[in-house]
């Protein structure tokens, strides 16, 4: 799963990569 953190801002948009941040920090 650590390696998403480095992936998901290349096939997500802007708003979404929001998004994952936000819940990613709710995650870790």
């Amino acid at each position: 799963m650590a390696q998403a953190k480095d992936d998901d801002n290349s096939n997500l948009t802007p708003g979404m990569h929001k998004e994952i941040r936000r819940l990613w920090n709710l995650h870790v």
